[in-house]
């Protein structure tokens, strides 16, 4: 585990510490450690912005111009910079891109769905099962991030990535371990269940805290909502609260944490599917770590629409240097921004002739002159330095 991600965990740990500490500390499904793992889990390792990368140039019609780079690529990297958004998820569901991947070579695509389905995806993509039985089989998933995409809308475009990477003779797997953060909510419920339905525990807290344990536990058992819960916990000290943190929710969402940044079995995963031949995932853009364990000299491609190029993701960007993008792909202006992480070797085999990067409003690109951040030059500096051809 890297310092960085022990840091991490140290502010998970103290943040949830300090809400605990707070008169009528809010219980109902954990709502501060939703909103605290939902702000490391994917950005907190690594989510590009414009503003911290130098953008060389930039391309239209973005994929026929990137496949003679993806070509070149012993594998590529398709990042998802937003999961909650209908405009990325159904662009990474369509042709434009599946056709970049497959005329660069690319036999198998692995995606962030849950291994568990990947039978079903053989079965449907050997006629053993119809579209229909496949999204019958997927319905029983849940997401993990919820915004505008629903869990309906979520499944077509999945498996319309199927459909349309099978027309174009590409075999797409199922490859996420798991790490579901929803099933992690779940079991924390079970636990705190067990942990107070054990009279042992409550001896040392007050009867209120007693008969605020027995109709919690009641009200997770019968399965009641955020309401109902936040009605039965109302009240509840911030010594109660405080215990279950320590015990349950820290540990239990440190674990996920460690789950979802270290991509290890992700790599496993991906190479028995591949089986050596030539792939492509789409994933969170957040797995940086997938790098150390597939190898190889990839092509790193991120998918952002026009929301997602603010002004919010130096820390993260500080936070680890390895592995930027070689290009950003807005799909608002279905143009491609090729920064200088792209080694000259893949920069050579553009198809279409870069222009220019100028200046853009906010909603485009703006490369920020280094001195404009001393600290991000100096970092810039030293990624030069370490990637520099020899």
């Amino acid at each position: 585990m890297t310092d960085t991600l022990k840091e991490e965990h140290k502010r998970v740990a103290q943040i949830v510490a300090e809400t605990a500490s707070c008169k009528d500390a809010p219980v109902p499904r954990w709502q501060r450690a939703i909103d605290v793992v939902s702000g490391l889990v994917p950005d907190r390792l690594y989510w590009p912005s414009p503003d911290e990368l130098l953008i060389e140039s930039k391309i239209k019609d973005p994929y026929n111009a990137l496949t003679g780079a993806g070509r070149a690529a012993d594998w590529i990297f398709i990042g998802d910079t937003n999961h909650t958004s209908c405009d990325t998820r159904f662009h990474l569901s369509e042709k434009p891109l599946l056709k970049m991947l497959a005329e660069s070579g690319v036999s198998h695509l692995c995606i962030e769905f849950p291994i568990v389905y990947d039978a079903a995806f053989q079965d449907f993509q050997s006629d053993k099962i119809t579209e229909d039985q496949l999204r019958t089989k997927l319905m029983s998933f849940e997401l993990a991030n919820r915004s505008t995409v629903t869990k309906s809308d979520f499944i077509n475009s999945i498996i319309n990535t199927v459909k349309n990477a099978r027309g174009l003779g590409i075999t797409v797997h199922a490859a996420d371990p798991g790490a579901n953060f929803f099933q992690t909510l779940a079991d924390i419920d079970k636990q705190i269940i067990n942990y107070l339905s054990t009279p042992a525990n409550l001896e040392n807290f007050s009867k209120k805290d007693q008969e605020i344990a027995k109709n919690l536990t009641e009200g997770l058992r019968a399965g009641k909502d955020e309401n109902e819960i936040k009605e039965i916990t109302k009240g509840i000290s911030s010594k109660l609260y405080k215990n279950l943190a320590k015990n349950i929710i820290i540990p239990s969402l440190e674990k996920f944490i460690k789950e979802r940044s270290q991509d290890e079995e992700l790599a496993k995963n991906i190479s028995a599917a591949t089986n050596g031949e030539k792939f492509a995932v789409i994933y969170g853009t957040g797995h940086r770590d997938l790098f150390n364990h597939l190898g190889g000299n990839p092509l790193i491609i991120d998918i952002v629409n026009d929301r997602s190029w603010t002004n919010r993701y130096l820390e993260a960007h500080q936070i680890i240097d390895r592995n930027p993008p070689h290009a950003i792909i807005n799909i608002k202006d279905n143009a491609a921004y090729i920064t200088e992480a792209m080694p000259l070797e893949l920069k050579e085999k553009l198809e279409t002739k870069p222009e220019p990067a100028a200046v853009q409003t906010s909603t485009e690109v703006q490369a920020r002159p280094e001195e404009s951040n001393p600290a991000f030059k100096h970092q810039h500096s030293a990624f030069k330095h370490q990637h520099s051809a020899p």
